[in-house]
């Protein structure tokens, strides 16, 4: 009976016991603290751009070491733990996963720490996710409905600065300026045939950019506009109304403001300049 109650016992503390890999996550307080990945390329990145099949065994290296190292280590670092889910989510959607990149984006939105952060996560992924479930014959539609709907929902006093910045970031945008992008940033980088984690998702990112995004270009742009037009307010010039003007007045003398001049070992004394205009020019007269 004793032998039962002791396994009985044991069995209990199994079950609700949390699951070892949960134990034996090691914490990470810093980025620097994480695992170093690297990965071959046989070619410039710049040129794996229009490789597919390289891009994709790439995406599969990065994701299975991203996932690996959420699953050994306790990310404390917001920032690193955020940038991880928003690499994870670039990825599903490269390899077509978009409610797996939804997950990972609702992940990473508690983390943004400003409230204009907060308040734009995944304002253009869930109109690329809604056009990617469309299908191509309403992609288009499906995009700019689904886009309308997010910007509707904005704080406008609260993001408009943001909104402006990717207005003007878009409207650069093309699959020559994405090239050349890589090739003076991550090609250098890549001499020796290897790419580190972080450049290996800049040309992921550079990747979704040119295939996802770019075709949309146009129309963020003229959605942006529109919101951004409607929002504009013409602030009335308050200096003409101030305007003095002394020309025709009989009876005036030149005026003098004073300042301070300074020479070597700091303040020397007070000019006086004079405030008329005759001989082209203030003229200057020293003195107290």
């Amino acid at each position: 009976m004793k032998h039962h109650t002791v396994c009985a016992a044991a069995l209990a503390v199994a079950m609700f016991a949390p699951p070892l890999h949960a134990q034996q996550k090691r914490p990470i307080d810093r980025a620097d603290q994480l695992p170093v990945h690297s990965y071959a390329v046989t070619k410039t990145p710049s040129a794996l751009l229009d490789d597919e099949a390289a891009l994709a065994a790439l995406a599969n290296s990065l994701r299975a070491d991203l996932a690996a190292d959420l699953a050994a280590y306790d990310i404390r670092d917001t920032s690193t733990l955020r940038s991880y889910y928003r690499a994870l989510g670039t990825i599903a959607m490269l390899q077509d996963r978009p409610d797996e990149a939804l997950e990972y984006e609702n992940k990473a939105r508690p983390l943004e720490e400003k409230p204009a952060a907060r308040a734009l996560s995944g304002f253009t992924l869930r109109p690329l996710i809604a056009a990617e479930k469309a299908g191509p014959a309403a992609a288009a539609q499906a995009f700019s409905a689904a886009l309308a709907a997010e910007l509707a929902r904005l704080p406008y006093e609260s993001v408009q600065a943001e909104l402006k910045s990717t207005r003007q970031r878009l409207g650069i945008l093309s699959p020559a300026f994405l090239q050349g992008l890589v090739q003076s940033t991550i090609d250098p980088a890549a001499k020796g045939g290897r790419l580190s984690k972080e450049l290996a998702l800049e040309l992921l990112n550079r990747s979704f950019t040119l295939r996802r995004v770019l075709p949309y270009r146009d129309e963020i742009v003229r959605q942006l506009s529109a919101l951004i037009d409607t929002h504009h307010v013409n602030k009335p010039d308050i200096w003409a109304a101030r305007d003095l003007s002394l020309e025709g007045r009989p009876g005036l003398t030149p005026g003098y403001r004073r300042h301070l001049r300074w020479g070597r070992g700091g303040r020397s004394g007070l000019s006086r300049t004079r405030l008329d205009e005759h001989e082209g020019g203030p003229r200057q007269r020293q003195g107290r």
